[in-house]
């Protein structure tokens, strides 16, 4: 697994992990507006695509490549199969090409709890949000990632809760009720305060 960062509550937490020597940048994301404006600041050609669940299940159609670097957030948990979408954004970059994956996680420690009293209640934020029909954690984005030919650099929170929010005891347990989690050591307690994850990750030179 890649190194796991604090987390971060930077709005423009998406944008610093576009790197700066990508010259031009495909954004597939939620707030791609805001994201797009915020790259052609620092001087980026940045080209906007978000399309459909329908559309992205079949590869997004219509674009041409190469992209320096792809940003891909609130995209992947709307589709059934990310597979197609994921070998469409390996043939768009360039070698060397930047791939920023972003999506909430299924592991974070209101839906365990959930589960384990048994109970699944949709809400409207999070990774049981009710516009997601496919759940990811931090592990299976990297995952997700590999399989496809990109090499992981780094699995960082991109937002997530205050250890306040679900604290551990002196034997590094946590205990709601009658469950007992634990022990957590650091990592493994990143995992649950983790609300969203991003993955940095590249398409080989030679590919």
């Amino acid at each position: 697994m890649p190194e796991i960062s604090q987390p971060s509550y930077a709005p423009g937490a998406l944008l610093h992990a576009v790197p700066q020597s990508a010259a031009r940048v495909l954004v597939c994301a939620s707030d791609d507006a805001a994201l797009a404006q915020a790259l052609r600041e620092r001087g980026t050609r940045a080209v906007v695509s978000m399309p459909p669940p329908g559309d992205a299940e079949t590869g997004l159609p219509g674009l041409d490549g190469p992209f320096d670097c792809i940003v891909c957030e609130d995209t992947i948990a709307r589709l059934r199969n990310p597979d197609p979408l994921l070998a469409r954004y390996f043939s768009l970059l360039a070698p060397e090409g930047g791939l920023v994956l972003a999506a909430p996680n299924l592991q974070h420690h209101e839906n365990v709890q959930m589960l384990a009293e048994g109970r699944w209640e949709f809400r409207e934020g999070g990774a049981l949000a009710r516009k997601y029909i496919r759940f990811f954690t931090g592990y299976e984005l990297v995952r997700l990632c590999e399989r496809h030919g990109f090499t992981a650099i780094r699995c960082r929170v991109l937002a997530g809760d205050p250890p306040a929010a679900f604290e551990r005891d002196a034997d590094g347990c946590v205990r709601r009720g009658r469950f007992t989690f634990g022990p957590l050591n650091d990592t493994e307690y990143a995992l649950w305060l983790a609300r969203d994850f991003v993955v940095s990750a590249q398409k080989p030179k030679d590919a």
